[in-house]
């Protein structure tokens, strides 16, 4: 398996194997259940409910309450790449482009936020809600829910 996204809360571990183009999960990370094949990019679990996971897809987010049986699409949700759902209805995401959005309604609407004017490799929402995006040759973040960022480290590629 090559994992390209992952996330675990509630000693469940879901991730998309590159290679298979499936989601899978393990409440043991021993032993892996295939869900089904689905173009996505990234993958969060609710941090209220390990059954309730986000995916983001070229469709927009989707959004399974079955532990990722099913999905459908999360209403009016933006494309986003990369996306974390670190606390109760609070969902953070980036777009392709670097157009931030958040919901504070667990995804139901979604304020848009600040533009990063390049590709986002990664991000992640600390537990106070402090939002850090990898970009190319940068980590910012944003103490603001993605309303402005500033830059926390920097490296030169190489």
């Amino acid at each position: 398996m090559d994992f390209h996204a992952l996330d675990a809360k509630h000693g469940m571990v879901y991730g998309l194997d590159s290679g298979t183009s499936e989601l899978m999960v393990s409440d043991d990370r021993q032993s892996w259940d295939r869900l089904g094949q689905i173009a996505m990019a990234d993958v969060t679990i609710s941090p209220d409910d390990p059954d309730t996971v986000i995916v983001t897809t070229e469709d927009g987010a989707q959004l399974s309450v079955d532990g990722g049986g099913e999905f459908a699409v999360l209403g009016d949700a933006p494309v986003v790449m990369l996306a974390d759902w670190a606390r109760p209805d609070e969902l953070d995401g980036v777009g392709p482009a670097g157009d931030v959005h958040s919901s504070v309604d667990g995804g139901q609407s979604w304020q848009e936020g600040a533009t990063l004017g390049e590709r986002p490799q990664a991000m992640t929402v600390a537990a106070d809600g402090t939002v850090y995006v990898a970009l190319e040759e940068s980590i910012v973040v944003s103490n603001d829910g993605g309303q402005a960022f500033t830059l926390f480290y920097t490296w030169t590629a190489s």
